[in-house]
C-alpha cells in the first residue's frame, strides 16, 4: 500500500518552480474534501472514479520508476514488467483525448483545450501537471501522509513525512524519543501539581489547615 513514504529515488533532481506549483496543484486537488460528492454539474469539478483514475496513474508511474534504477540505461522495451506498466499507463492517458475549445472572457478572444470525452479540464490538469512532475524525475514526491495515510503530500525536503503539524506532532509521539519525553512531562506535572509534596497541593492543605484551627 501507499500509506507509508516511498523512499526518494531521485532526491539528486533539482526542482524547479514549475515542478513545485505543479506538485502542490495536484496535492490540493487530491486533497479537495468535497470531491466527488455530486459535483460533476458544475464545469471543471471531478467525480470520485475520475479521483482514483489519477491516483492509479500517480501510482503505477511511481512503479515505473522504481523498475528504472536496476539500470542506468534502462529501456522499457527490454523489461516486460516495465512494458506492462508503460500500456497500463498509456490506457488511462488515452481517454485524455483533446478539442479546441474557443469563447471570449474579459473581452478578449481564448483557445483552450478539453478532454474531448469528458470534458472536464481539471482532470486534464492534473495529467499535464504530472506530466511536468515526471518530466523533472520526481514522481517519487508525491505520497501519503505517513500517519493518517489520507493527505497526500508533495515532499519538497527529503524527510517530510506528514501534511499537517497535527500529524508531525501524532507520528514524533509514537517514536521512543517522543514517548520518552511525554513520560518525563507526565511525571514533571505530577511532582509540580498532584503529589503531595507539590507546591499547590501544600497551599491548599496548608490553607484548610488555617480555616479548621483558625
Amino acid at each position: 500500500t501507499f500509506r507509508h513514504i516511498v523512499p526518494y529515488v531521485t532526491i539528486r533532481v533539482v526542482m524547479t518552480n514549475q515542478t513545485r506549483e505543479s506538485g502542490k496543484w495536484v496535492v490540493d486537488w487530491l486533497n479537495d474534501p468535497y470531491g466527488g460528492k455530486s459535483r460533476t454539474r458544475c464545469f471543471g469539478q471531478y467525480t470520485i472514479a475520475e479521483r482514483n483514475r489519477i491516483i492509479s496513474l500517480i501510482r503505477k508511474l511511481q512503479s515505473f520508476a522504481s523498475i528504472a534504477l536496476t539500470s542506468k540505461k534502462f529501456d522499457s522495451f527490454n523489461n516486460p514488467k516495465a512494458g506492462r506498466l508503460e500500456n497500463d499507463i498509456y490506457r488511462i492517458t488515452s481517454r485524455y483525448k483533446l478539442s479546441p475549445f474557443f469563447c471570449i472572457a474579459e473581452g478578449q478572444p481564448r483557445c483552450t483545450f478539453l478532454t474531448a470525452t469528458l470534458r472536464q479540464p481539471v482532470a486534464l490538469a492534473a495529467v499535464e501537471c504530472l506530466k511536468e512532475i515526471w518530466r523533472n524525475e520526481s514522481i517519487d514526491r508525491l505520497a501519503l501522509c505517513a500517519q493518517c495515510g489520507e493527505h497526500w503530500i508533495f515532499r519538497i525536503k527529503q524527510n517530510q513525512e506528514c501534511c499537517s503539524p497535527k500529524c508531525r506532532q501524532k507520528r514524533y509521539e509514537k517514536t521512543p524519543k517522543g514517548r520518552n519525553r511525554r513520560k518525563e512531562y507526565q511525571r514533571g506535572y505530577y511532582r509540580d501539581h498532584l503529589s503531595s509534596t507539590s507546591p499547590p497541593i501544600k497551599a491548599r492543605r496548608h490553607a484548610k489547615l488555617r480555616r479548621l484551627f483558625g
